[in-house]
């Protein structure tokens, strides 16, 4: 009431001299108090579909990351993805640092050398010895592309395509699991400052919506980067040399250990009575 023109009926009940403790029987009091319930009650309903409106929008990316997770959890096989997440990858970095629309000279290849050796763990400079301004920029790429495929082969060839797929596996349900707890809390954020979009005249419902698909999208760049990083930069070690270390290990712990030389008692003298 003090908030839904409570001053203005206060006003007139002390022009008429009611005192506290009297009661108060008037329609113009009755249809105070019944409006503001009604003004309460449509905020509270605002607030509340606003809210579910919110919700929905989470659910959503809820749950396509729960499908993605169900996927692999059902051994989804990810050697396709995992090749195509590769090449996009790639593509998305050679393009960038080398503009088809730029001359040769004016390429950033010292950059893409450095994103290909941190994204995939290959030095550049090892495959492309000659000049690169000499060759053709899709012959760069198809030799670059081929050479990291081949790694990939490589890998596969090391430790057996079952080991390497549910390595894939592994990789991808911690990155999105990783990912996904650090969008919750940048969604957070978003909530937290979303309002104010009203006061420059924007729908913050809209405007949330529109954000918070930003943020996924980018979580999904993260997962797919980080887990093609990962896969790349860990290094297999063959069956045969697991096996032998192993057998090493095995040798050592049943191995009888020496007896420690332990220390002799000093035999005491006797004393002669």
């Amino acid at each position: 009431m003090r908030i839904l023109g409570g001053d203005r009926v206060k006003g007139m009940l002390v022009r008429v001299g009611l005192h506290d403790g009297v009661p108060i029987e008037h329609k113009l009091v009755s249809r105070a108090i019944e409006n503001a319930q009604k003004q309460i009650e449509s905020q509270n309903f605002s607030i509340r579909k606003h809210l579910l409106e919110y919700d929905d929008v989470m659910n959503k990316q809820r749950q396509a990351v729960y499908e993605q997770r169900r996927k692999i959890l059902m051994g989804e096989n990810l050697k396709e993805d995992t090749i195509q997440l590769t090449e996009d990858i790639f593509n998305s970095l050679f393009d960038y640092y080398l503009e088809e629309k730029k001359e040769p000279e004016n390429w950033d290849y010292d950059a893409l050398q450095k994103e290909i050796l941190s994204q995939f763990g290959i030095d550049i400079k090892e495959i492309i010895t000659g000049d690169y301004k000499d060759m053709h920029r899709e012959d760069i790429r198809d030799k670059l592309l081929d050479n990291i495929k081949t790694v990939y082969q490589e890998k596969e060839r090391l430790i057996g395509s079952e080991t390497l797929r549910e390595l894939e596996r592994t990789i991808m349900l911690q990155q999105i699991d990783s990912q996904w707890k650090d969008h919750l809390l940048n969604i957070d954020h978003l909530k937290e400052g979303i309002g104010l979009r009203g006061y420059a005249q924007k729908d913050p419902l809209i405007e949330y919506k529109k954000e918070s698909f930003g943020l996924f999208q980018a979580m999904q760049d993260r997962i797919e980067e980080e887990a093609i990083r990962f896969l790349f930069l860990i290094q297999p070690v063959a069956e045969e040399e697991m096996d032998s270390w192993k057998q090493q290990k095995t040798a050592k712990l049943t191995k009888p250990s020496a007896k420690l030389p332990g220390k002799k008692r000093k035999k005491k003298k006797k004393k002669r009575k």
